[in-house]
């Protein structure tokens, strides 16, 4: 096993021969400049300017959305999409054991209560199949149509989707699963900008709402940003008008009709998103080469599973990451790379295991709790010497 270690070691080492401690995935921002310096001479560096509106539409023609509402992260984007639906406390939403905590704590902020739903193996996302079998044992359709949960009554409004690692979950079975009943889908495709599922479709676009993120570990970075698309016209002006105090247009009065959010995303951020559009097909063009690399070298390796997107569906390839044979395994392999200053990581804890959540109700989570003890992430950043 050390053998492979040590080739490993060398394998991430030819891979970024210019970086002597080797992070697991930093961003690249060398042309950013002109576009910043331009931002700043306009003066509009807060949360009003043309870079917004001018991201805000490259991210929606990118994927394909009608609308985007910029905001100033990822969770803002989930807790503002959650709150316009109307999910409160009087509500349950379902959502990943495997994903990052930001999902589960902007559900938190609305009052709900999560429900945590086990994934599939293969791509990591929440397994519809099953979502369709806790819902068909424990819900049942009231005379208004609303799926209730029977062990407390509530209501479960919405469902969360996360894209994992920058690879498509199986978001169309779980849309049909929610449309039969009657659960409003919600994406976080936080990691997922440039991944497409088997439909052809970009994610965030199969569900009401899609959310991304731009902090500066994605695949683009805004430094902290986030962004909401959808279709619904209705709820675009309503998300439009939520993330910004629900202030009415006026030229000098402060007139604020509802309780609201200071979320909108800042000129000089989007200005700072702007340029990364610029370089993102160099990006993607890396990132596939950057996980050709690696598929080749764990393809004959039979103790190690290499994740690869599903068939049909196109990836970003965010975060390489492989399932070992063993939590030792895992463990091991952990220590000897960072020792070496190569920054690998597991994935995050699973939500069953926070103390804020481990009281929620739950799927059987064994998948789950397999990935948790075997996943390994591995250097996956974009290389500024291909980019330039």
């Amino acid at each position: 096993m050390n053998t492979t270690f040590k080739e490993l070691k060398e394998l991430i080492r030819n891979l970024y021969p210019n970086e002597e401690t080797i992070p697991l995935h930093r961003p690249i921002i060398n042309n950013s400049y002109t576009y910043l310096k331009e931002c700043i001479d306009t003066g509009f560096v807060s949360s009003v300017g043309k870079a917004i509106v001018d991201f805000e539409q490259k991210v929606a023609a990118y994927t394909g959305a009608t609308f985007a509402i910029a905001t100033m992260n990822g969770t803002s984007a989930i807790h503002a999409s959650l709150y316009c639906i109307g999910v409160t406390s009087d509500h349950m939403v379902l959502a990943p054991n495997l994903t990052f905590v930001a999902t589960l704590n902007a559900i938190s902020f609305t009052g709900a209560e999560p429900i945590l739903v086990d994934c599939d193996v293969d791509d990591f996302g929440l397994s519809p199949n099953i979502l369709h079998d806790f819902l068909s044992i424990h819900t049942h359709l009231d005379d208004k149509g609303n799926c209730i949960f029977s062990k407390t009554g509530k209501t479960i409004k919405a469902c969360m989707a996360t894209h994992i690692f920058g690879n498509s979950n199986k978001i169309e079975e779980i849309k049909n699963v929610c449309d039969a009943f009657n659960i409003t889908l919600i994406e976080d495709a936080a990691e997922s900008l440039g991944t497409f599922s088997k439909s052809g479709k970009h994610t965030g676009t199969t569900g009401k709402l899609g959310t991304f993120s731009f902090n500066g570990n994605k695949i683009i970075t805004t430094g902290g940003g986030g962004m909401i698309v959808t279709d619904d016209p209705a709820l675009a002006k309503r998300l439009k008008n939520i993330t910004t105090t629900a202030k009415t247009p006026h030229e000098y009065e402060f007139y604020h009709t509802e309780l609201a959010f200071n979320y909108r995303m800042p000129n000089l951020n989007a200005a700072l998103g702007l340029s990364q559009m610029e370089l993102f097909p160099k990006f993607l063009e890396d990132k596939r080469e950057i996980y050709e690399t690696y598929r080749s070298f764990f393809q004959p390796i039979g103790e190690f599973k290499y994740t690869q997107p599903s068939e049909g569906t196109k990836s970003n390839h965010w975060l390489n990451s492989i399932l070992t044979d063993s939590p030792d395994t895992t463990q091991s392999i952990l220590e000897w790379m960072i020792r070496e200053k190569i920054y690998c990581r597991p994935i995050w804890e699973l939500m069953s295991n926070l103390p804020m959540y481990n009281h929620c109700y739950k799927t059987d989570i064994s998948n789950s709790q397999r990935i948790r003890q075997l996943c390994v992430s591995l250097p996956s950043s974009a290389r500024e010497e291909k980019i330039f």
